[in-house]
């Protein structure tokens, strides 16, 4: 069977990671300076994209170590009839690898994304058993991360990007 070339190489992985830790630091220098509590929405709203982007990272690191797709894409089967099939949107799949510090201070916050950074076996661990466990693109509880992984290929994370207004 042919396989797809990867999505992404370990080169184009550390770019990101390097622009992630870029930002932490960045945020780290800001929380440093400038002493903020991290009771205001705009440093809350971005120690929420940091903590995004740590997770989309390692993410990315775990999808580069999985090597080439085969090409048949898998369906979801058909669910019986009277039945449904339980569709997942993935809100609990960043949550479950324990990366962001939840309920600390902001420089906590801050620090655990250091931490996951500079060792982030465990996180991509995880990432891995669930993606080999039957995460795959075109399934319906897994499109998001895939797009997700898609839409990172050509984005940078930087202070400058964090400065757009909410809807």
């Amino acid at each position: 069977m042919k396989h797809l070339p990867p999505l992404l190489n370990e080169t184009r992985v550390e770019a990101y990671s390097a622009s992630a830790l870029r930002f932490v630091c960045w945020l780290f220098g800001v929380l440093a300076r400038w002493g903020f509590s991290g009771r205001s929405q705009k440093l809350r709203d971005t120690l929420r994209y940091a903590e995004r982007a740590v997770e989309f990272t390692l993410f990315l690191h775990a999808v580069a170590r999985l090597g080439p797709l085969p090409n048949k894409t898998r369906r979801p089967a058909a669910a019986p009839p009277g039945f449904r099939v339980a569709l997942s949107r993935g809100h609990l799949f960043y949550k479950r690898a324990n990366i962001r510090a939840r309920k600390a201070s902001a420089l906590d916050r801050v620090f655990a994304l250091l931490d996951a950074l500079q060792n982030p076996e465990r996180a991509i661990a995880y990432f891995l058993r669930r993606i080999r466990k039957g995460l795959r693109p075109g399934a319906s509880s897994s499109s998001r991360q895939w797009r997700i992984c898609s839409s990172l290929r050509t984005r940078r994370f930087s202070p400058r990007s964090t400065a757009r207004k909410r809807r």
